[in-house]
């Protein structure tokens, strides 16, 4: 039954047909079609489907290790969220199976994905095949622990060769294979395709405001500058950045990367000069300004400075860190935490960097948080985890608040990773991160720059095809802020 002014229904699958008159009805009730769906570990947007849109199933023991699955379909792809009893890593650790059910009878085909150990198998009448990351175009988020998940995964109409027949229903399961529970505890879960929903939210390849300083935070890899040449000229002459965080520069010296991106992104006078300053891991911070101040943080990461910038009358206080890969937790944790204990310190008026209280700040780099949650809470929130060796933690921003993360999906699609490689065996993941103050500064544009950006788009800015992927396994990521008040 269909969603109706006067009341709600459910609804296994949706025809054409339906659909069409589901978006009438929409249009005659005076609601506007529900926002997009962005698969960046927020959930709200999920907010805006009604019963017909989604299909839904919640446990019916408060114990449960699964709390609910919910399903839709929405332009070729599976989208999905569920929620957990206990917090989990989602791609390491864990025995969470996902069991899609795509045709009828001879034509059945079965898709089973283990989250915990990255890989699946594709079963038919005629035998069983292994499955990557990449066969499925997998997107998770959040990269790191948490209890509820997002999920998004392609759907043609073949995977390696063999037919997925979901345009005569797709039927969707979760499993924790541990325990044996299910949802739905027998059978599937058949997910109805998505209404019409609204466009996604213009965004400014140019900076929108001539008083916005624009950062973008990028992971060259291995040398891109120097090895990889072409696409990053090109790129970065695009972006026009006021502020630039690299990471992974390891041959080239400061003044040789001052030298090339005055030639690549030339400022109109001299104060638009491009100004670097390169720590000893190979992090380059190259700005169109001037620095007050410096001071590494200590047996850490990254450095922070006080600067000054042509668009605004204060200065910023900007730390650009980084923090250990992959599978280090414990000394990904050591490395937020002194992170935390720097910017602490750096507001002490007897410490080192005098940071006045209302001087906003901006935290940037490769975190790499691919493992538990609490080391994205000590970077947003100061929360310090080794207190015996560093202290208590403190609220970063200057009115003792925790900082705002910045999180901008791509340019034209509904995602947030700016890390990708194929090769991996891991999904696509969120590791360059920027926070801010939000007490003094606004967001008033950003995004990630991915090769799915429009071809007029990259025709207006000198951009090819391919240039991202070519130039680095991660994605340049980009926000417009402004002083607020001024």
């Amino acid at each position: 039954m269909m969603k109706s002014c006067a009341g709600n229904g459910t609804a296994a699958g949706i025809t054409a047909t339906a659909l069409l008159a589901a978006f009438l009805l929409f249009v005659g009730c005076g609601e506007e079609p529900p926002p997009p769906i962005v698969i960046d570990g927020e959930v709200e947007d999920w907010s805006g489907l009604v019963p017909d849109q989604s299909a839904r199933v919640v446990a019916q023991q408060p114990d449960a290790a699964l709390r609910y699955l919910e399903a839709v379909r929405d332009s070729g792809r599976l989208l999905l969220r569920f929620g957990l009893l206990e917090e989990q890593v989602l791609q390491r650790h864990n025995r969470l199976v996902l069991v899609l059910r795509a045709g009828t009878g001879s034509d059945t085909t079965r898709l089973l994905w283990r989250f915990g150990a990255r890989n699946g198998t594709l079963e038919t009448s005629g035998g069983t095949r292994p499955l990557l990351v990449s066969d499925l175009d997998l997107v998770t988020s959040p990269g790191f622990s948490d209890t509820t998940f997002e999920v998004s995964i392609r759907l043609p109409s073949h995977i390696m060769g063999v037919r997925f027949n979901h345009s005569d229903g797709l039927g969707v399961r979760l499993v924790h294979a541990g325990d044996g529970t299910a949802l739905p505890a027998r059978g599937y879960l058949n997910t109805p395709a998505m209404l019409e929903h609204q466009p996604l939210t213009p965004l400014s390849f140019e900076k929108p405001d001539s008083h916005a300083v624009r950062i973008a935070v990028w992971n060259v890899r291995e040398d891109g500058l120097l090895k990889r040449p072409a696409p990053f000229r090109r790129i970065l002459r695009a972006l026009q950045p006021d502020v630039l965080l690299l990471g992974e520069v390891f041959e080239m010296t400061a003044e040789q990367a001052a030298d090339t991106l005055n030639l690549w992104v030339p400022g109109a006078h001299h104060q638009a000069h491009w100004r670097t300053v390169k720590h000893t891991d190979g992090s380059i911070v190259a700005l169109r300004g001037e620095v007050e101040r410096s001071q590494p943080i200590p047996d850490g990461t990254g450095d922070g400075f006080l600067i000054h910038l042509q668009q605004w009358d204060e200065p910023l206080f900007l730390v650009h860190a980084w923090a250990a890969c992959c599978d280090m937790d414990s000394l990904r944790q050591v490395h937020v935490d002194r992170i935390a204990a720097f910017v602490r310190d750096a507001r002490d008026p007897s410490g080192p960097m005098q940071i006045r209280p209302t001087t906003p700040l901006v935290l940037a780099g490769d975190f790499n948080l691919v493992g538990w949650s609490r080391q994205y809470h000590s970077l947003k929130e100061g929360r310090i985890v080794r207190t015996d060796l560093l202290g208590e933690g403190a609220a970063p921003d200057g009115d003792g608040t925790a900082l705002a993360d910045a999180q901008p999906r791509h340019f034209s699609a509904p995602f947030t990773y700016a890390w990708r490689n194929d090769d991996s065996g891991f999904t696509p993941g969120r590791l360059e991160m920027l926070f801010y103050s939000d007490s003094r500064l606004e967001m008033i544009n950003g995004f990630v720059l991915h090769d799915s950006l429009p071809d007029s788009l990259k025709e207006a800015f000198g951009l090819q095809k391919g240039d991202v992927r070519e130039a680095s396994d991660h994605m340049p990521l980009v926000v417009d802020l402004v002083v607020k008040g001024e």
